[in-house]
């Protein structure tokens, strides 16, 4: 454990996404609920599969105080707009969530997953006027808190882009690697290019690509 007693794990997934939502999500966890997350067997959601991040993210919500914020594109992408990068958008929405499990559970020591060289996440959290103790370091997923809402936001993720799957009827692939890519080129010769903001991150590249190719 990184800290003594209650503390805040706050992590996201589909940053790196071309298509589906942006999900930032937290955990408060005690000497108590560790021990619930150890025996369930949470650890980096990035070595479990979809499947068992499904059960494990069920177990959490039923035992651990949690809150999560899930940007579908529309949304993300108007906000995208506002901020104008994306480290800062990452540092609202991560403020938003440990504000809520603040105010929740009395917690104030915060531990975040690094992404930003800066201070972002202190900055927004300063600005909501909390009193915090934060660490952020790189590959923070070792810290069993940390872990469990990078679980949590995984697979909010995953429901989020099946869900958008579903709407358009096809299953939306991960990442923005070449598959995406050519996914997205057969998704804009049915539908057109007005569709993208409403399932994807448009100032992703693999737009920017798609529609001046």
């Amino acid at each position: 454990m990184t800290f003594e007693g209650l503390y805040i794990g706050s992590d996201e997934a589909g940053k790196g996404d071309f298509f589906g939502p942006l999900v930032v999500a937290a955990i408060a966890v005690n000497d108590e609920t560790v021990d619930i997350l150890k025996t369930i067997g949470v650890k980096d959601s990035k070595k479990l599969s979809d499947t068992k991040i499904d059960l494990l993210a069920s177990v959490i919500r039923q035992k651990i105080p949690y809150d999560q914020i899930v940007l579908f594109p529309k949304t993300y992408n108007e906000l995208y707009l506002k901020f104008k990068n994306l480290n800062h958008l990452l540092a609202w929405s991560h403020a938003a969530v440990i504000k809520t499990l603040m105010e929740k559970t009395g917690a104030r020591q915060v531990l975040v997953d690094q992404f930003s060289q800066e201070p972002l996440v202190e900055h927004y959290l300063k600005k909501k006027g909390l009193d915090f103790d934060i660490k952020m370091f790189p590959k923070a997923e070792s810290d069993i808190a940390v872990a469990g809402a990078s679980i949590l936001a995984r697979n909010a993720f995953l429901e989020g882009l099946q869900a958008l799957g579903e709407s358009i009827g096809t299953s939306l692939k991960k990442g923005a690697s070449a598959p995406v890519q050519a996914q997205a080129k057969e998704i804009l010769e049915v539908h057109g290019k007005e569709l993208f903001p409403s399932i994807a991150k448009v100032h992703f590249k693999t737009y920017k690509d798609l529609i001046s190719g």
